[in-house]
């Protein structure tokens, strides 16, 4: 057992757990999250695509530049979550493309609902109608997009040009 503050780690300690770990895996290759397979190709980096559950990844990831401290896309054990970067503009920086699966289409409509108010809440006007993608602008002058149909969220943040984005939503 490894406490705070304790003398180095031994290789033959992380053998040891490396083993314990590669014995609990199931047998064979394992497949991708079925959300990767959505993913636009066009302007992805590979390297910087997550797949999770919880919220407390999300808050680890820049999505605006205010902290959402409450849990306004539902996420959980129940909810699969992609977030992948993409180089749209050249010169620009990246931007990140959301995905979520929920249990039922209920919590799919409610997240997008809770997040265009928290964007609200910060001055933001949504544009568009409100069954189709709607695109908001933010103190930075970024586009940020949200959609949902059926189980599914579809969200863009920090883009620099709402009409490119909205190809990804």
């Amino acid at each position: 057992r490894l406490e705070p503050g304790s003398p180095a780690v031994r290789l033959s300690e992380v053998g040891a757990i490396a083993e314990a770990i590669i014995d609990r895996l199931p047998p064979g290759r394992s497949l991708p999250p079925e959300l990767l397979r959505y993913l636009p190709k066009e302007g992805l980096l590979h390297e910087r695509t997550l797949f999770f559950h919880k919220k407390i990844i999300l808050d680890n990831i820049q999505i605006s530049d205010e902290f959402i401290e409450e849990n306004v896309f539902g996420l959980g054990d129940e909810t699969d979550v992609v977030v992948a970067e993409y180089l749209l503009a050249s010169g620009e920086p990246p931007t990140k493309l959301m995905v979520v699966k929920y249990p039922t289409k209920e919590e799919a409509r409610k997240a997008r609902e809770d997040y265009v108010r928290l964007r609200e809440s910060w001055g933001e006007s949504p544009k568009g109608p409100l069954d189709s993608i709607l695109c908001l602008k933010d103190s930075g002058g970024r586009y940020n997009t949200v959609f949902s149909k059926g189980r599914y969220l579809v969200a863009c943040f920090l883009a620099s040009d709402c009409l490119l984005v909205e190809d990804y939503t």
